[in-house]
């Protein structure tokens, strides 16, 4: 055994030691914790903690440390908060960003309707749950804290109805019952499909989807009902497949923050639109405001288009491949730009370069999104007003935010 003391805290949550010379990343700690490491084949892992920080607290679910979904159940809510907001600070200032930040909108727990379980077979073994830490190993649970109680009372029938197929297993809670999307090299085997319409009517399943790769659309194997999800009252056709934000609830604090700062504006482009999260709102707005969303996954594009709304005009364009250019930004007086967690570095470039007043900014990492912050700033002269973040991945590093930019030329 090894004792060290942990020096700090870094912005994925793990704890900085040296040992023998060398710095050692450990999870579960807190910063000045005496701990007492394991040496293993690749490195150390956490045995003891010896000396533990006054702010370590029981964590409220059990399988805290095994399941590699949170990172950060072991400290009070008030450091756990104020470990967010220094991280997004620190972030900004490491690339010359001062602006104000908001504090954090938090969360309640049990209200994420999305979630994603691994299922693999082998001879008559099966195992189904979340993926370990930094592991193949996979974890079996029969519930989360962070997810929709919809989604956990299904996981037992879920395990069961996947016993013999091997992938991911992706569930959404739609607004009108589960949509399923099973991910794996084999088309599931005929006990599954003979037992698919008893498991439906038993968990409230909507739909069942298969696809042998994330690169392909998904072929719908049955479907009892079309999943549906409201957005702005309007009840739109869920693709499968199809991005979402992590929770209902989250998704209006952010669309109310991005409805906030558009004021007199009326030609808008929605980028990495989605299913229209922020298209409908804005489309909706006093005054009619025309809304141009654009988005890799066309069936989404579909769905939106389905409204027949005449001031949503939809594109299926890839952004990274193809951003919109200077010459096409023109037509524009505000955007909106959701990217992945790789950010939006091509697209921001021309934004840089062209003469839109307003960007608003929504981002699910702070780390990209300061990269992108820096060149709007730099090369295009905006000014960050402000940054709002939001506590949607609850427990983990993550954060979700808000920003608003406006132009200084």
């Amino acid at each position: 055994m090894v004792k060290v003391k942990i020096s700090t805290v870094k912005a994925k949550g793990d704890g900085l030691c040296r040992v023998d010379g060398r710095d050692v990343y450990i999870p579960f700690v807190w910063n000045d914790e005496e701990v007492e490491l394991k040496p293993t084949r690749n490195g150390f892992n956490l045995d003891k903690i010896v000396i533990p920080s006054e702010v370590r607290i029981k964590p409220v679910c059990p399988y805290y440390t095994k399941c590699g979904g949170c990172r950060l159940q072991h400290i009070n809510n008030e450091t756990y908060l104020k470990f967010k907001l220094d991280t997004l600070i620190n972030t900004l200032r490491q690339k010359g960003l001062d602006c104000p930040v908001n504090d954090i909108v938090t969360l309640p727990l049990g209200i994420r309707r999305r979630a994603e379980f691994a299922s693999v077979c082998a001879g008559k073994s099966h195992w189904f749950g979340f993926n370990g830490l930094k592991s193949k190993e996979i974890i079996a649970v029969n519930h989360c804290v962070l997810l929709a109680s919809e989604i956990n009372k299904a996981i037992p029938a879920i395990k069961s109805m996947v016993s013999n197929f091997s992938g991911d297993v992706f569930v959404t809670s739609a607004d009108n019952g589960l949509d399923i999307l099973l991910t794996g090299k084999n088309y599931p085997d005929f006990t599954f499909l003979e037992n698919m319409a008893e498991f439906c009517t038993k968990t409230n399943t909507a739909r069942i989807s298969w696809r042998a790769s994330a690169d392909m659309l998904p072929e719908t194997m049955i479907q009892i009902a079309q999943p549906v999800i409201k957005v702005a009252d309007v009840d739109l056709k869920l693709p499968s497949g199809c991005f979402l934000q992590p929770s209902r609830e989250g998704q209006k604090i952010i669309t109310d923050k991005v409805l906030s700062y558009l004021e007199k504006e009326t030609k808008i482009a929605d980028l990495f639109a989605g299913l229209g999260t922020f298209t409908l709102p804005v489309s909706k707005k006093a005054g009619g405001a025309k809304v141009s969303a654009f988005d890799i996954f066309s069936p989404a594009m579909a769905s939106l288009d389905s409204v027949k709304s005449k001031g949503i005009k939809t594109f299926a364009r890839d952004l990274f491949a193809l951003p919109l250019t200077t010459s096409e930004l023109k037509d524009f007086q505000a955007v909106i730009l959701d990217p992945p967690r790789s950010g939006a570095e091509k697209q921001v470039l021309n934004l840089a370069s062209s003469d839109v007043a307003k960007i608003i900014y929504v981002s699910c990492n702070p780390a990209t999104f300061a990269r992108d912050a820096k060149i709007l700033t730099e090369q295009g002269g905006y000014v960050l007003q402000e940054v709002t973040p939001v506590d949607q991945f609850t427990y983990s590093p993550h954060l979700e935010l808000v920003a608003l930019f406006e132009t200084g030329k």
